[in-house]
């Protein structure tokens, strides 16, 4: 036996435990471990060998020559090794042209960080914990990712989205901490070449693209159409989200605008809106308390007054000005990033 070395022998209760892969080293120092049930200590040595052994990920961090050992002991194939997920700062949007934008990573003694940056360029600090970035495209959503090597030990990824404005809702835009968040989750990419069309009305069928990925997130894709709607075609040239309108027809939030029709060129009104995102939000079979006339111009009771004074209930809305929630004023995209950001809690 090495007298460098000393060994505490693991009970059997620790060697039906987790078995970590055989890593190799330079100078090493372990001053504490914590194995359930016991383990193998090692203490100061000049070279080392940890070879295969059992154990729980319940270690102290502890350094010495070109080692760090963290969070317990490694398993795997050098990969993952119980390290943790590196935590990322960065801001979560930035401003047209942004150069010189500061993000970092856990600091961790002895790592290696492999950064990459999709949708824009990393301009100094790779390998380290912290770097530089400069944005891409005006709209574009940046996607930041990292992960820390310390020996052979190599954490999962992390990742980050980083918005970057859109050149028609600037930081001092009333919509642009919401419009960003939209798009930052991936419910939309503005409307062309940088641009969200901030004030543009939405219609029904962009609604429905709209709701169905508040709801289900950015990858959701709803299933082929069928033909619901005789003015939404289906086949032989699918019409503009038809597959959308389709699915939320299906799933009970809308039947359509009357006589079998979707419209969906129709502008959405404010006070449709208010049954569209309450349904989305809590099933077709929801239905509101009864009003109470919180509206001046929204009568108590009406079709919509429900419906509407749920919304302001659940801060969703606060009308649109002067006691108003002008029912009947077509939603601009601008307020239906509001809405969307609100009702399914996006961050």
């Amino acid at each position: 036996m090495r007298p460098l070395q000393r060994y505490l022998f693991a009970s059997a209760a620790v060697l039906a435990a987790a078995r970590a892969a055989a890593q190799t080293g330079g100078p090493y120092d372990l001053s504490w471990s914590k194995i359930s049930g016991g383990g193998v200590t090692f203490e100061s040595g000049s070279a080392y060998s940890l070879g295969a052994t059992a154990g729980q990920q319940d270690a102290g961090t502890v350094t010495g020559g070109v080692f760090t050992l963290r969070g317990g002991f490694w398993g795997g194939a050098g990969v993952g090794c119980g390290a943790p997920t590196p935590s990322i700062t960065a801001p979560k949007s930035v401003v047209v042209g942004a150069t010189g934008v500061a993000a970092s990573a856990t600091t961790i003694a002895g790592a290696t960080y492999a950064w990459t940056l999709a949708g824009g360029t990393i301009t100094s600090g790779q390998g380290t914990h912290q770097i530089a970035l400069s944005a891409g495209s005006p709209g574009t959503t940046m996607n930041l990712t990292v992960k820390d090597t310390v020996g052979a030990c190599t954490s999962p990824v992390s990742s980050r989205k980083i918005q970057v404005d859109f050149l028609d809702v600037p930081p001092s835009d009333t919509f642009h901490d919401y419009v960003d968040t939209l798009a930052r989750n991936g419910v939309t990419a503005g409307c062309g070449g940088g641009n969200y069309c901030r004030n543009a009305s939405v219609t029904r069928a962009q609604m429905a693209v709209f709701l169905l990925k508040g709801e289900h997130g950015s990858s959701y894709a709803p299933p082929p159409c069928a033909g619901v709607f005789p003015d939404v075609e289906c086949a032989p040239t699918p019409a503009f989200a038809v597959d959308w309108i389709e699915e939320l027809s299906n799933e009970g939030i809308t039947g359509g605008c009357g006589g079998g029709n979707y419209c969906p060129n129709s502008p959405v009104t404010r006070a449709q809106m208010a049954v569209f995102l309450l349904k989305a939000e809590h099933g077709s079979s929801y239905a509101p308390p009864a009003c109470a006339g919180i509206f001046g111009d929204v009568a108590c009771p009406s079709p919509f007054a429900n419906w509407i004074e749920q919304l302001a209930q659940e801060g969703i809305t606060g009308g649109c000005g002067g006691g108003n929630y002008c029912p009947a004023a077509s939603v601009t995209r601008g307020q239906m990033a509001v809405f969307l950001v609100k009702t399914f809690q996006l961050e």
